[in-house]
């Protein structure tokens, strides 16, 4: 009840749900405050703030100067990302912004606030539906008194505003599938930022010798706000979303990417990972260490060779392995190789857990808002902490 229903804290203990626990199971044990309390205290053991390694913002100049500004660690600065649904949307608004297609949009919304606004209308039209066998539309009737006859004609859509509308869903559709495909909880990661835009760059804008002025100019806009937006021109900064993609074994081939740039990034990523490879321990290794120190010169040489030589053999063998398809889950295949390439699967954990989008986070300030309610005004803080994270992690 408290994680599904947001009910407070309280509700366990209160003397209502105890009764009903006590006729439907009398045998039932509450939990104690005490236990929860133990148990939540687990939750600092886990040190979440010293392992940030990115922060999603919404594209608003003002937080995205106050991430800059922090000092998390020290390459934040290349960490910090624009929320990639946001950024579509951005996009979308901008192409919207034709002047023919904004007298169709407002046209359009006129007709929705009278269906909306009107019981008579509303009623009128699931009439036709019904007599027709149509799926619910909007759609807008003549009225027989002059005035809403008058409305009407002003906000009639026209034979070639239908033609405009069905060349912009088409339009629209890739976006709003990307959309939704970045916005979900399980398979949202920041690595297919990057190959999706170029793939629907490539694949659903280019234009066309049957492309309309309409199409040609919203085309020519989304082209141009994606290639800004999401930075596919190579500017010579390996960012968090080249690791990442470059770390999904369905886009490491990194086909998206320029030919110039492909090098750079495979070069970042092999840094990356001898970095951590020291740190990384084989339980088979004790018996030859004990070997190298009978030999001191030998132990010095054979360590350094073996541990530069250890993360380049990774490194090969990962770019040997033939890319994943599109439709097999990157994160099962890095289950299935962590023992065979154990320092790329760490630096893979960092980042392909990096979401593309801050809904998740926004949809917990909505939760909150629903607990945070008038009447639970006084709430202390870590219960609202709390309330949230049982809500959120309820499966």
């Amino acid at each position: 009840m408290i994680a599904i229903n947001q009910m407070p804290i309280s509700f366990c203990s209160s003397p209502g749900f105890k009764y009903f626990m006590n006729v439907n199971d009398p045998n039932y044990k509450l939990c104690s405050a005490e236990s929860v309390k133990n148990r939540l205290k687990l939750l600092t053991k886990w040190e979440v703030d010293k392992k940030i390694s990115s922060i999603v913002t919404d594209n608003a100049a003002n937080v995205i100067n106050a991430v800059s500004q922090l000092e998390l660690n020290d390459n934040m600065e290349k960490y910090g990302l624009t929320c990639a649904a946001h950024s579509l949307q951005l996009a979308v608004n901008k192409a919207l912004l034709d002047d023919e297609i904004q007298r169709i949009l407002t046209k359009s919304s006129k007709i929705v606030c009278h269906f909306k606004h009107s019981s008579i209308s509303m009623k009128s039209l699931e009439k036709t539906q019904q007599k027709l066998n149509l799926p619910k539309l909007t759609l807008l009737q003549y009225y027989r008194n002059i005035t809403a006859s008058n409305i009407a004609q002003k906000l009639e859509i026209t034979e070639s505003e239908w033609l405009i509308i069905e060349k912009l869903l088409v339009l629209l559709k890739p976006l709003q599938a990307l959309t939704t495909l970045f916005c979900g909880e399980l398979e949202s990661s920041v690595s297919m930022v990057r190959p999706l835009i170029h793939k629907i760059v490539t694949s659903h804008y280019e234009h066309g010798i049957e492309d309309d002025n309409i199409t040609e100019r919203f085309k020519n806009t989304i082209l141009y706000q994606l290639t800004t937006r999401f930075e596919l021109t190579w500017k010579e900064i390996v960012t968090a979303r080249h690791v990442a993609s470059f770390l999904n074994p369905r886009y490491k081939d990194m086909e998206h990417e320029p030919v110039s740039a492909r090098e750079k990034i495979r070069s970042h990523v092999l840094q990356l990972i001898e970095s951590v490879a020291p740190t990384i321990t084989n339980p088979n290794d004790t018996e030859e260490n004990d070997l190298k120190m009978n030999n001191v010169l030998a132990f010095i040489y054979k360590d350094h060779t073996n541990s530069t030589n250890d993360a380049f053999t990774q490194f090969t063998g990962y770019l040997s392995e033939p890319q994943l398809r599109f439709d097999l889950n990157p994160l099962e295949w890095w289950r299935t190789r962590e023992e065979k390439y154990p320092a790329i699967a760490t630096i893979a954990k960092k980042y392909l857990a990096i979401p593309s989008t801050s809904a998740s986070s926004e949809r917990c300030f909505s939760t909150a808002g629903n607990i945070v309610t008038p009447k639970r005004s006084c709430l202390l803080p870590e219960n609202v902490d709390m309330l949230v994270f049982l809500y959120q992690n309820r499966k």
